[in-house]
């Protein structure tokens, strides 16, 4: 279903169990996607708190993205370490935006990318980073559903 208004930002995880060592507020926010998905939304809070640990006072997001920090890349870089990962964003306006990378062991395996998407189930940056996450095409429309719902 195609929304105007709101964004849907955070992380999909590839693992078979909520990730550990989740701050308290973002471990009962986050929501399994079936197949072994986990999203963690990304809120503007967190966002700043991960720009801090990583040192840096909270700076601009990657081009093209709202939250996409060096705090937040650092945090999914360590992250991908234990379970491959992806930041997703997914803008409602006028025009449905979808911006995402992936990484796996600490390196970049998908992405970054953007894209405008002018038909629900045409496929996009989320998609390029669902198949750098392994996650099998007959089903990344299901994926992409379950995520509109965050």
């Amino acid at each position: 279903m195609l929304r105007i208004g709101g964004a849907v930002r955070g992380f999909l995880v590839s693992a078979d169990e909520v990730p550990a060592h989740l701050p308290a507020a973002v471990a009962t926010a986050c929501r399994s996607l079936a197949l072994g998905l986990w999203f963690l939304p990304l809120s503007s809070e967190w966002a700043r708190v991960l720009d801090l640990a990583d040192g840096r006072a909270p700076g601009q997001p990657m081009e093209g993205f709202e939250l996409l920090t060096a705090g937040v890349i650092t945090y999914a870089e360590q992250l991908s370490h234990s379970h491959p990962v992806a930041y997703v964003e997914r803008t409602h306006g006028l025009q449905l935006i979808d911006c995402a990378v992936a990484w796996d062991r600490g390196r970049v395996s998908g992405g970054p990318s953007g894209s405008a998407v002018t038909a629900e189930f045409e496929r996009s940056a989320i998609n390029e980073v669902l198949d750098a996450l392994g996650i099998d095409p007959s089903v990344q429309p299901a994926v992409l559903t379950a995520l509109a719902d965050q």
